[in-house]
């Protein structure tokens, strides 16, 4: 990644041999030349990935909106959640959290609509065998009657003249025939009623349980969403304040969900705990320096009663950023600590972390003093990226740490 590309979230719908036709997160659909894209990517995978695309094509095939920031890495850690466990049980056209939203708000509708549509197809085949059943019977009438007509006039002509030895024989067999042999003549297509009938009594008194199983799905998906409304609450305010700093100019970048951790627990001494590793919610890389964001989407009865602070939560977390890029970069870099809000809500004092809605974070963010140039915006991006890890093994006799620093 430089600054001459972006990086893309979306879905190849097609392929040639030349280039790829995606549909952006963002709603664009374009055909982009495989040479413009400078990452990798899955050409069998329905799902969504990330590309790494040149920024002039961005710009001609006006796959950008409003000239906002697109320089959005991983999505909200909620969203994600709720994406997979949604995916591990089969259920499709969850793609991004407004979908699962949809589906939240219109449930009823939605179970409603494709129960109607089930049973209406259902309904459709057992009256299409209906139909096939009444035409076999009209079928056979004429074709019985057809026959009866025919013998008829067979013995007639057979009786108006001087009947022989095989005259009488044939007179005989179409009396049989007219009397009780001439429906065994349609035992197959009377089988065939049979059956039709039978399936037609099994479909109709199976219908409701073959709704329920239709939409078995809809209501399972509708249970996940349900028991897990702490991760919906939390995706509103995720997907909230992703949108929001889309807003930022295109020299920042937004990483969603990142993620450092240690081999090992170090102990944090101000508060006497050990910690291990962190997810930080949103970190927004730019000219003035790092700024980790902790969304809540709470009630102020939820935060007043809270054990565990958002503040505390994005300070723990500053502390693990803050080993983690002195040992990768022997420098430290401004970062900022940030508890944003989905609603204005009682502040609390909290030294070394600011707190505001999601609506006052880009302005925030904006007042600062630019002191980062872009090749050191691109080095933490690319660090952040990969997920930073430090292997801090236990010290054994005779070896060393490797490790630099002591806590």
């Amino acid at each position: 990644m430089n600054s001459n590309s972006l990086v893309m979230q979306g879905r190849i719908l097609r392929e040639t041999e030349k280039a790829l036709f995606i549909a952006f997160r963002n709603g664009r659909e374009s055909w982009v030349p495989k040479s413009t894209i400078f990452s990798s990517y899955n050409s069998n995978s329905e799902n969504t990935q990330e590309f790494t695309i040149a920024k002039w094509l961005l710009k001609k095939n006006n796959i950008l909106i409003n000239s906002k920031n697109i320089n959005i890495i991983g999505e909200s850690g909620s969203e994600t959640f709720l994406k997979s466990r949604l995916i591990k049980k089969g259920l499709e056209g969850f793609e991004s959290f407004s979908d699962i939203q949809h589906f939240k708000k219109h449930f009823k509708s939605i179970l409603k609509t494709s129960t109607d549509e089930e049973r209406k197809k259902l309904q459709s085949i057992i009256e299409s065998l209906r139909s096939n059943e009444d035409a076999l019977i009209k079928d056979i009438e004429e074709r019985k009657m057809k026959l009866q007509t025919s013998l008829i006039k067979e013995k007639q002509e057979l009786l108006e003249g001087e009947l022989t030895s095989e005259d009488q024989k044939r007179v005989k067999k179409i009396d049989r025939l007219l009397e009780k042999k001439i429906d065994k003549m349609f035992k197959k297509e009377k089988k065939q009623i049979k059956r039709t009938e039978k399936e037609i009594v099994t479909r109709e008194k199976k219908i409701e349980k073959s709704v329920e199983k239709s939409v078995k799905d809809l209501h399972t998906a509708h249970n996940i969403i349900k028991n897990n409304k702490a991760f919906v609450v939390g995706a509103v305010g995720e997907t909230a304040a992703i949108k929001e700093l889309r807003k930022l100019p295109e020299e920042y970048y937004i990483l969603n969900e990142a993620k450092l951790s240690f081999y090992r627990a170090i102990r944090w001494k101000k508060y006497g705990e050990y910690v291990k590793s962190c997810k930080i919610d949103h970190v927004v890389v730019g000219p003035p320096g790092v700024f980790l964001i902790e969304t809540k989407n709470w009630s102020s009865q939820t935060l007043a009663n809270a054990r565990f602070t958002p503040h505390k939560q994005i300070e723990r977390a500053g502390y693990i950023f803050f080993i983690h890029m002195i040992n990768k970069f022997r420098r430290k870099f401004p970062t900022y600590q940030i508890v944003a809000t989905y609603r204005k809500l009682p502040e609390l004092s909290y030294r070394f972390v600011d707190q505001m809605t999601i609506r006052e974070v880009v302005n925030y963010i904006l007042q600062k003093r630019n002191v980062l140039d872009a090749t050191e915006i691109q080095k933490i991006v690319e660090w952040l990226r990969k997920g930073p890890y430090i292997s801090n093994v236990k010290v054994l006799k005779g070896l060393k740490l490797p490790f630099r620093f002591k806590w």
